[in-house]
């Protein structure tokens, strides 16, 4: 059996003080033999663009299409928010979700049942959806309730 890949993107802010305290996992998860996992880290965000002139690159891309799967920390800094709008470079997590054919981060939510029946399976669905949808040109699908897989981790 071939092992199982992760790729690992800490990006900015945050992204590397996280990835930082999940090393112990990483370590855990590279100590398995069933099933293996072979784990690579690649620059994204800000820092990818100051060394690399992408915020992902074209190469970096290839490599989360073939891993069986991606972890992305955040993205952004101080430096890159000070910068006009126009001279931004364009954002690594969009890029990554439109190379990936994603449409939204899915991010694991334990609902107060009050609120269950009314927030529905929005909260699970963050990020920056908002710029996806017309680039993708799905703008429609924008704030429309997840599918019923997407619904809050109990």
């Amino acid at each position: 059996m071939s092992p199982l890949t992760l790729l690992l993107l800490p990006g900015d802010g945050i992204g590397p003080e996280i990835f930082g305290a999940m090393e112990p996992i990483f370590r855990w998860l590279k100590g398995r033999t069933d099933p293996e996992i072979e784990i690579s880290e690649r620059l994204a965000g800000y820092r990818a663009f100051t060394a690399e002139g992408a915020t992902i690159s074209d190469e970096t891309l290839q490599v989360a299409a073939a891993s069986s799967a991606v972890l992305f920390g955040a993205e952004s800094t101080e430096e890159y928010v000070g910068l006009p709008r126009a001279d931004r470079p364009e954002s690594c997590l969009l890029k990554l979700r439109k190379g990936l054919g994603g449409y939204a981060n899915l991010r694991p939510v334990k609902m107060h049942p009050a609120l269950e029946m009314a927030v529905d399976a929005a909260l699970a669905a963050g990020g920056r959806t908002r710029d996806l949808g017309a680039d993708l040109g799905t703008a429609g699908m924008v704030g429309r309730s997840l599918p019923a897989c997407a619904r809050a981790v109990p």
